[in-house]
C-alpha cells in the first residue's frame, strides 16, 4: 500500500483526516452534553459520526494508491455516511419545526438514507444529486436557524448551515487551486471549510 503521487491528493487526504478529528470531536460533545432530548442527542451522534466515518473513508480513498474495486467500495462508504448525516440532518430540522415522527419511522429513514447513499456512489451522476440534497437540507436549516421559520433562532446552527453551503460551492468549483504553504485543490478547500462548518454545529448542537 503506497501513498498516491497527486500532491492535491494528498492535501485532500490530509484535510480529510483533519476533518474527521472535527466530526469525532462534535461526536463525543453531543454524546455528552447536557439537557438535550435524547432523541436528538442521539441524531446528532448519528449525523457527527456519518460525517468522521465519511472523512476516514475520504482519506483512505485520496491518498492511498489501491485497485480500482477497492476503491469504488470506499466510495459507496463516503457517499452512505454522507447520506446518513444529511438524512440524520434533515430529521433535526423536522423536529425543530415542530414536527414528529416515532423512532422506528426515523430508523427506516436512515437506513434507507443510507442504502442510497451508498447505491448513489455506483451511478455517474449519484453523487451530484446527493451534493443537491445535502444543498437544500442545509439551506433549509440556515433559514430556520436564522429564525426566519418559527423556530427560535439559533445563530451557530444557521452560522454552520452557511459554512457547510459555502464548503459545498468550493467542492463544485473543480477547476480551483490554491497554494496556501502546499497546494489545494477544490477537494482540500471543501474539507478546510467544512470542518470549520462542522464545529458551528457542533457548538450549536450543545448550546440554545
Amino acid at each position: 500500500m503506497r501513498w498516491i503521487d497527486s500532491p492535491t491528493e494528498r492535501t485532500s487526504a490530509a484535510t480529510d483526516v483533519l476533518l474527521a478529528l472535527v466530526a469525532a470531536a462534535c461526536t463525543a460533545a453531543a454524546r455528552g452534553a447536557p439537557g438535550l432530548d435524547p432523541r436528538e442527542r442521539l441524531l446528532w451522534t448519528i449525523l457527527f459520526a456519518a460525517a468522521a466515518a465519511a472523512a476516514l473513508a475520504g482519506a483512505a480513498y485520496h491518498g492511498l494508491r489501491l485497485p480500482g474495486p477497492c476503491r469504488a467500495r470506499l466510495w459507496r462508504a463516503v457517499t452512505a455516511a454522507l447520506a446518513l448525516a444529511a438524512a440524520a440532518f434533515a430529521l433535526l430540522l423536522w423536529s425543530a419545526a415542530g414536527g414528529g415522527l416515532p423512532a422506528g419511522v426515523q430508523a427506516a429513514l436512515l437506513a434507507g438514507a443510507a442504502l442510497l447513499g451508498s447505491a448513489a456512489g455506483g451511478r455517474r451522476r449519484g453523487f451530484a444529486v446527493l451534493l443537491a440534497f445535502q444543498a437544500a437540507v442545509l439551506a433549509a436549516g440556515a433559514v430556520l436557524h436564522a429564525g426566519c421559520a418559527s423556530a427560535p433562532p439559533r445563530p451557530w446552527l444557521a452560522a454552520g448551515c452557511g459554512a457547510s453551503l459555502l464548503a459545498g460551492a468550493l467542492q463544485a468549483a473543480r477547476g480551483l487551486r490554491v497554494r496556501l504553504v502546499w497546494e489545494f485543490d477544490h477537494n482540500g478547500l471543501f474539507h478546510l471549510a467544512q470542518a470549520a462548518g462542522l464545529a458551528l454545529l457542533g457548538v450549536g448542537a450543545v448550546r440554545p
